[in-house]
């Protein structure tokens, strides 16, 4: 039976989604197709600079060509879409349609500690990017100033996930590319702690556009939809 997690209530609420007859692995704890023409309330936006919007069945995340769409430069930040994690096993996925892939950009899912997806020190994101000065033109992870894993895929539209292991607070994160939503690669993992050096915040998650130093060049991506959905057993 398919339920959404409701941040405000903390409670888990039932759906019937047109999608979950799709998903077979877990019950969906929230869905969101993009297919109303207005940000759903349960999402907290982040859009200093740069903008989001929903048309047309997607959700378009865009950054000016500017250092104030880094993910933070002081008051400035790039747009995002945050959700709180529930304290339990659960993946998470989005399909990423297109963006123009300029150099110094990336799009895709990110995880943090709650208190922190303002600043993203302590923030890891997986997603499609372009850093000629790496060199990556692909998928990649990035944490810490740092790209710990990245390949080549360069296919549109990718699908993206975070395979999430929750126990007694800690646990394992594992990321997985798909090029048609079905079948899915495995690209890397990194334990949870890391996202909490001062102690445990609860999670937030959510998908983002950006662009990176040192060129901080334009960039809109649209999503096709986010969908997160509880986990019976381990995901790895």
């Amino acid at each position: 039976m398919p339920y959404k997690f409701n941040p405000i209530t903390g409670k888990m609420d039932y759906y019937e989604p047109a999608e979950a007859a799709a998903v077979t692995e877990d019950a969906i704890q929230f869905l969101d197709n993009f297919d109303d023409n207005s940000v759903f309330w349960a999402w907290w936006q982040l859009a200093k600079n740069g903008s989001i919007s929903e048309s047309g069945d997607v959700c378009t995340l865009s950054v000016a060509d500017s250092v104030d769409g880094y993910w933070d430069n002081g008051a400035n930040h790039c747009p995002r879409l945050v959700i709180g994690a529930p304290g339990c096993p659960f993946i998470y996925e989005v399909k990423l349609n297109s963006y123009t892939v300029n150099d110094f950009t990336m799009a895709g899912l990110f995880i943090s500690s709650y208190v922190d997806a303002n600043a993203g020190s302590y923030t890891f994101m997986f997603g499609r990017t372009k850093d000629s000065n790496q060199p990556i033109d692909g998928l990649a992870s990035y944490f810490n100033n740092a790209y710990p894993t990245s390949n080549a895929v360069t296919t549109f539209p990718i699908y993206l996930r975070m395979k999430v292991d929750i126990f007694c607070l800690q646990g394992n994160v594992h990321t997985e590319y798909s090029t048609d939503g079905e079948t899915w690669s495995t690209f890397d993992s990194f334990t949870i702690q890391n996202l909490n050096p001062g102690g445990w915040e609860g999670l937030a998650i959510g998908f983002f556009a950006k662009n990176v130093t040192p060129n901080y060049n334009a960039i809109s991506a649209p999503f096709d939809y986010f969908r997160m959905y509880r986990s019976f057993g381990p995901t790895s």
